[in-house]
């Protein structure tokens, strides 16, 4: 039965908001997102407590921090297929050349700074900044860059019940300041960086240090000549390290005649999956199983271990139906606020106010 049920994997491709996923007759792969918000309204998820000829991993042998979060209610989902950060990377030449170790890159804001600082430079003399201690663009991952920094600092995206604002705060202030002063204050940024100009400048050698998820990190390991590091991002608040992640997960839905033997294959296929979760992590991810993060081949790849070593710092979004307009106007007030068009006070009220009449709708 489980032979058949693989010979029939049809591959849907799902880029919208909400979901995104392969499908094996029951078996889907979502991404957390949608799991949480999305399909266990929509599809009527089996939980984890009626899957039959499931031999794979349970809660102690996953990631806390993924696992905790695909509790809905106190049920269990899914089995999570792996981490996805946002990563610091930083090239080792670059951090070299001024003098600092390329072995030991920032843990902490206060370190971050003063290394864009030193590794910005005017390298010919013409007057004009040609090399950049980071890059913070106006758009895309802007917003999970000032989330780690948020949830570092301490910050609470809404309040409990999910019907108010809570990111005008202290932490939510501070965190978008200290991007829009890496432009216009402490100037290791250059203004107007568009999408995805920093993935090409760290890529040139331009941009010394560059924060971007784990899916860029196959893409620069084909870089000829490219010597970077990767691992997680700083401690970029003021009270714990956290790091923005998502992660994929692998679900069972379910039908008006559950076919036990079907839904058998499918949690026996799930259980493979995990199981041998370090092909996935070749493509480019942190697998969610522990048991395979310890395993000498996952082990002995040369940056996935050291990203892994910040997933017990990962926080996941509150995600529920209104989370992505919710969050919205938090993207917006960033890039006005980066491009200099707005203060941060000003910026994030705005997004406040609108979030709140997005959420009391």
């Amino acid at each position: 039965m489980c032979r058949n049920l693989f010979s029939e994997l049809e591959t849907l491709g799902r880029n919208n908001r909400t979901r995104e996923g392969f499908f094996v007759k029951k078996l889907f792969v979502f991404s957390l997102s949608a799991l949480l918000f999305f399909s266990v309204s929509a599809f009527g998820l089996v939980t984890l407590e009626y899957w039959t000829g499931f031999t794979g991993p349970d809660g102690s042998f996953m990631q806390e921090s993924v696992w905790d979060a695909v509790h809905v209610d106190s049920s269990v989902y899914g089995i999570p297929l792996d981490v996805h950060p946002l990563v610091f990377y930083w090239n080792k030449d670059l951090f070299e050349e001024a003098g600092l170790d390329p072995e030991n890159p920032p843990t902490t804001r206060d370190e971050f700074v003063e290394a864009a600082k030193l590794l910005t430079k005017d390298t010919n003399g013409d007057g004009t900044i040609d090399q950049w201690g980071t890059m913070i663009p106006v758009g895309w991952p802007n917003y999970f860059i000032w989330f780690s920094a948020f949830f570092s600092n301490g910050g609470v995206l809404f309040n409990e019940d999910l019907t108010k604002a809570a990111f005008n705060s202290p932490a939510g202030i501070d965190a978008m300041q200290f991007l829009v002063d890496l432009v216009f204050k402490h100037k290791v940024s250059p203004e107007k960086v568009q999408v995805d100009a920093d993935i090409d400048a760290f890529k040139r050698g331009t941009c010394a240090m560059e924060f971007n998820g784990i899916w860029m990190l196959t893409d620069y390991m084909k870089v000829e000549g490219l010597n970077f590091g990767a691992g997680p991002v700083p401690q970029l608040g003021s009270e714990r390290p956290a790091n923005w992640a998502g992660s994929h997960t692998m679900v069972i839905y379910k039908q008006r005649k559950q076919d036990k033997e079907r839904t058998e294959a499918a949690a026996k296929f799930i259980s493979w999956i995990s199981n041998h979760s370090y092909e996935w992590a070749l493509a480019g991810q942190i697998p969610a199983n522990i048991s395979v993060q310890n395993s000498p081949e996952f082990q002995s790849l040369p940056y996935h271990s050291t990203i892994a070593k910040g997933a017990e710092y990962v926080v996941f979004p509150p995600f529920f139906p209104k989370y992505g307009d919710a969050t919205g106007p938090i993207w917006e007030a960033l890039n006005l606020t980066i491009l200099g068009q707005k203060t941060v006070e000003q910026a994030l009220s705005n997004a406040e106010r609108i979030s709140n009449e997005i959420l009391q709708d």
